[in-house]
């Protein structure tokens, strides 16, 4: 793949041990491949697909029968407040129930939203709108030392795409970018440019066809990603967040939209160095706005 920014900058020494240290979940669009490692890579995306499928139908499976016992317990649990609050003070131990019980509902909405995802409705957008909609929330939500730059000029960043969904997407992204600088200061770097997807690109990639794409890059200075993680990143229920802090779906359900609009997303990250994140969606003809 080829970008269409020119630069003629060399690396430096530092930059090319950085590069030397990086892991990445995906290999660089512009290597050319044997029929080997193309092979491999397409068993493996056979695999990933088929236990995804297998995930969605446990998860609708799950969801339904617990979203049905929850319905019982808050309905009962109303019920009892309700006749409480007419005598005595409400029990605290009630209220417990009741709040247990409605994150206990959110999860299962998680889901079922995996499980079922809604069909995008998709009309024609420019990126940069939803980019720059989504980075103006999650700064509303991140401490001020996290610095955020954001550079989303191409010649045309017309996708057709739900924004809602990828609106979703994205900030399931920066949310994950964010914790990963919980610790300190640093920075969320966010690109936008127009590149062309190869044949190369494509044979790691089976459910993206070549032409020209869109690719967000976001990139974090954060602790990185240890590469036993690193593989995983995309699994339904996997997380590294401690009790509380995630439910392992953000990105799983973030790669599913990205899926289903047609794209990818790649991911490469070096411990101590932060993390990378491209999203690759078609682009189309310029729309009006």
């Amino acid at each position: 793949m080829h970008t269409k920014t020119n630069s003629s900058s060399k690396p430096t020494p530092l930059q090319k041990k950085r590069e030397a240290s990086t892991v990445s979940v995906e290999p660089e669009i512009s290597e050319s491949h044997p029929p080997e490692e193309a092979l491999r890579q397409s068993e493996q995306h056979f695999h990933h697909a088929y236990t995804m499928e297998a995930l969605e139908t446990l998860a609708c499976g799950v969801a339904h029968d617990f979203n049905n016992i929850l319905t019982c317990i808050l309905g009962y649990t109303e019920a009892a407040l309700l006749k409480t609050q007419k005598h005595v003070a409400v029990p605290h131990e009630l209220e417990a129930v009741l709040t247990a019980a409605t994150r206990g509902k959110d999860l299962v909405k998680q889901f079922l939203n995996f499980g079922r995802p809604k069909s995008p409705e998709k009309k024609p957008i420019p990126f940069h709108a939803i980019v720059q909609e989504t980075l103006h929330l999650f700064r509303a939500t991140v401490p001020a030392t996290i610095e955020v730059r954001e550079k989303l000029v191409t010649d045309s960043d017309a996708i057709l795409a739900d924004p809602t969904q990828i609106h979703q997407a994205l900030m399931n992204l920066l949310v994950n970018a964010g914790y990963a600088m919980r610790k300190g200061p640093g920075v969320l770097e966010c690109r936008l440019e127009s590149v062309e997807v190869t044949n190369d690109f494509m044979r790691v990639h089976p459910s993206i066809k070549p032409g020209s794409y869109l690719k967000l890059m976001v990139r974090d200075t954060g602790e990185g990603i240890a590469p036993d993680v690193l593989e995983r990143i995309f699994d339904p229920f996997f997380t590294t967040k401690r009790k509380g802090e995630g439910t392992g779906m953000g990105l799983a359900t973030a790669q599913r939209i990205i899926t289903n609009h047609g794209g990818t997303i790649t991911v490469e990250s070096s411990q101590e160095e932060g993390t990378n994140v491209a999203i690759f969606l078609p682009q189309i003809h310029p729309v009006s706005m």
